[in-house]
């Protein structure tokens, strides 16, 4: 876990029947999914979600009697030794918390090579990530810069109540996910933020090209629960 942050989620995944044929998924040689394996697909493979300090963002482009901050999390799947994530999508929702929306996020569409990582948060409130040759022009009022690689990745949420990141893997090999992410977050003054999360994964057994889905929720699967962000 990086450094400053405190973990929010723990989370084992089940299989995802929205999406799944269990008929078609995993079969033992009688032919039925067996007992063990809905054992190794359920708890032993699971996602963490870390939040680090949040930074209430101080700008003129804030609304009155509306607060914005800066919320970084840190994302990361943990396979079972026999599994390998070829794709995962974590949503955040902030319905529970009233007129609150997302007024940008962090990464947004980056390919799978090595960048250095500056978070900023400018003048008109919104967060960029910046590769290492760059010109920011304007000084940021905040930043964070670090050297990662990341997979490929895929954002979109900004201005609405759901925040979408999509992780893939790159051809031939399969998905690394243990990344910083920002969300910016625009809410009623004094109000705090909640959200829930649900992440979906396709996961397969080394050695075999089956994907099968897998699904987990804060709260439980059927019942999504909300968690303090800020």
């Amino acid at each position: 876990m990086g450094e400053g942050y405190e973990p929010l989620v723990d989370l084992a995944f089940e299989l995802d029947d929205a999406e799944a044929n269990r008929n078609e998924l995993w079969q033992a040689s009688d032919g039925i999914i067996d007992d063990a394996t809905i054992r190794l697909l359920r708890r032993e493979n699971r996602v963490g979600i870390a939040r680090g300090t949040p930074t209430p963002v101080d700008s003129p482009a804030v609304p009155p009697g509306r607060s914005v901050v800066d919320i970084p999390l840190l994302f990361a799947l943990q396979a079972h030794p026999e599994c390998v994530y070829n794709w995962a999508r974590i949503v955040v929702d902030l319905s529970s918390t009233q007129d609150a929306i997302i007024a940008d996020m962090s990464p947004r569409d980056v390919s799978d090579v090595p960048v250095e990582v500056e978070t900023g948060i400018g003048l008109e409130v919104s967060l960029s990530l910046i590769t290492k040759v760059v010109d920011i022009g304007a000084k940021p009022e905040l930043s964070r810069k670090r050297t990662v690689f990341f997979p490929t990745v895929t954002a979109t949420g900004t201005g609405f109540r759901k925040a979408y990141w999509d992780f893939y893997a790159k051809a031939g090999d399969y998905l690394h996910a243990d990344k910083e992410l920002h969300l910016l977050i625009s809410a009623p003054s004094a109000v705090p933020v909640t959200a829930t999360f649900t992440i979906r994964a396709k996961i397969r057994f080394r050695g075999l090209a089956r994907l099968i889905p897998l699904l987990c929720r804060t709260g439980g699967v059927d019942a999504p629960a909300p968690v303090q962000l800020a």
